[in-house]
């Protein structure tokens, strides 16, 4: 059995090391005592102050480039997602699947280094946003999420479900990466070669009172050597420093081992079999209760898909006129062609304040998508001014869509702060985007 937490092993050495420490303090104690005008040497340096405060500076700084970066990366790809996607529609390809999935497989690798960043500089203010998140409808989006990954490795998700009726209250964010993170981690370490066979990726999931446990079964698992330790070392790491390369899976289970103890939680692992096969148990505390089972999605219709959902390719029965704000031309192209493909009508704004200013002129919407990283005016600040009546007092009650590349932990929250109604992270999928447009206008 292996211990994922964020106790480092100290051995010999460091305890040495730090019975010095503290009897060159007592030592410097004892001289400002005897030392009447009380100028002892200070045990910390206004030198070793300047260099923390140097390297504090440097890691959020290095945090806020690679975030930039990672936002640029994202961009192109999403274009390709997008591009992909449209044309799996047209043409029956397993090139343009293995094309998608690749990008795919991209975009978790930078959300999940930007999120451990996030982290890192946000360790124990990290934003919440509260709400009862129901856990069927969070497993089955779960399923959904890591379903393609899961099958590249003969592995087919299965989710048994405690019922259809608990809920938990806290970050829905949160409780994705927690899952999510763990579960990639896990698909990183299986042995591609066990068979020809397919298995069952098997999670289990029960809450009782306060404790929520999450089971996580996967018979092609291979247990790495001092995997715990190995986690706690990724989480102490910073982009400012130099490291040897690290294994990605190490990384997933960084974010999902951190954010469990921000829930007072861990993460333990066991082995099933002798070679293969690891059982992973999440376990944390969240307020929890039990209501009537819903079809409404988790956080007020921010990502889950419904189940049978209509064929995308297909028009939908109604037309809408939606603004688009997108300020990369290649995202309004895309964008565009998703809308005229089931059959919507749409006019373009190229940042948040060129919007304001159409919806002031007394153009009316029944739908606006809004970028978030825009110049001149960004999403957040345009939805708040639509919100607070600079567009007219017709756009203020219009349903806002974020659609973004940032996908990164608790922005959603922060949109729905901002007044957003729904979430589209790039690249927007057709079904996703049915689903969105069928709820503005059943709503």
């Amino acid at each position: 059995m292996t211990f994922f937490g964020r106790k480092k092993k100290r051995d010999a050495a460091d305890i040495r090391l730090e019975i010095e420490s503290l009897q060159q303090e007592l030592k410097s104690l004892a001289e400002s005592v005897e030392n009447e005008a009380g100028e002892a040497e200070p045990s910390v340096s206004d030198a070793d102050i300047a260099v923390n405060t140097t390297e504090t500076v440097d890691n959020s700084s290095s945090s806020a480039l690679f975030a930039t970066l990672s936002h640029e990366l994202r961009t192109p790809l999403n274009g390709v997602l997008g591009m992909a996607q449209l044309l799996r529609g047209e043409v029956e390809d397993e090139k343009l699947e293995t094309l998608e999935s690749c990008a795919q497989h991209m975009l978790s690798v930078l959300h999940t280094l930007v999120n451990l960043s996030k982290i890192q500089n946000q360790w124990g203010h990290l934003p919440e946003h509260m709400e009862w998140v129901n856990v069927h409808d969070l497993m089955e989006q779960i399923k959904k999420n890591i379903g393609r990954r899961a099958m590249t490795r003969c592995l087919k998700v299965q989710v048994e479900h405690q019922d259809k009726k608990f809920r938990l209250r806290g970050d829905y964010d949160h409780l994705v990466h927690i899952i999510e993170t763990a579960l990639l981690g896990s698909l990183e370490c299986t042995d591609i070669n066990s068979g020809a066979t397919t298995e069952t990726l098997n999670i289990k999931w029960k809450v009782s009172g306060h404790n929520v446990e999450i089971v996580i079964d996967n018979p092609f698992e291979i247990m790495p050597p001092n995997r715990g330790y190995r986690i706690f070392q990724v989480t102490e790491q910073t982009t400012g420093n130099n490291h040897e390369r690290v294994r990605m899976e190490f990384l997933y289970w960084a974010v999902s081992s951190s954010l469990l103890e921000h829930y007072e939680g861990a993460m333990v692992a066991t082995k099933t079999g002798e070679t293969i096969g690891v059982r992973t148990t999440l376990g944390f505390r969240m307020e929890s209760m039990r209501s009537t089972p819903t079809n409404e999605r988790p956080v007020g219709g921010l990502s889950l898909e419904k189940s049978g959902a209509a064929n995308s390719l297909l028009a939908l029965p109604f037309c809408m006129n939606i603004l688009v704000v997108e300020d990369d031309a290649i995202n309004r192209d895309l964008m565009t062609l998703l809308l005229e493909r089931v059959g919507q009508k749409c006019e373009l704004a190229l940042d948040g304040q060129a919007a304001i200013d159409l919806l002031a002129g007394g153009v009316t919407f029944d739908l606006i998508l809004m970028d978030i990283d825009m110049p001149v005016l960004d999403g957040m600040m345009a939805s708040r001014a639509i919100r607070a009546g600079e567009g007219g007092p017709k756009s203020a009650e219009t349903p806002i869509v974020a659609v973004t590349a940032f996908n990164t932990l608790s922005d959603q929250s922060k949109f729905r702060k901002a007044g957003m109604n729904y979430f589209l992270s790039k690249p927007v999928s057709l079904n996703d985007l049915r689903s969105i447009l069928l709820d503005v206008t059943n709503s």
